[in-house]
Formats: structure tokens, C-alpha cells, sequence
């Protein structure tokens, strides 16, 4: 599983992140790696971003 690195990430709960694969697939096709990511809506979604201590999240299917 690829992993990205974490350059801001608003709306941030219990140090998790969930967004749709379009979502990050759009980011990073703009900018290589994502520089925002939301967590507004959660109806839908299929990715679960976690932080490491490294500040790189894993993407994963859920």
C-alpha cells in the first residue's frame, strides 16, 4: 500500500482521516503528495488515513 506524506490536514479526529479514493487520488494526481485532505461527510467514504509517528499516513480500504 502506498503511503503519503502529510503536509496539513484539517478537521482531524482521534488522529484519524477519512476521505473517498477520488478524493486522494485527485490530490495526489495535482500535487504528488496531498496537502489537505477533509473530513467533512462520512457517508461514502472507503479510505482510512492513519498518522504514524513519522507523519506519513497509510491509505488503506475499509
Amino acid at each position: 500500500m502506498p503511503a503519503y506524506l502529510v503536509i496539513n490536514a484539517p478537521n482531524i479526529e482521534k488522529n484519524a482521516i477519512i476521505v473517498e479514493r477520488k478524493v486522494l487520488e485527485a490530490l495526489v494526481a495535482r500535487y504528488s503528495t496531498p496537502h489537505f485532505v477533509q473530513k467533512e461527510k462520512q457517508e461514502g467514504k472507503t479510505l482510512h488515513f492513519t498518522f504514524l509517528e513519522n507523519k506519513i499516513i497509510l491509505a488503506y480500504e475499509i
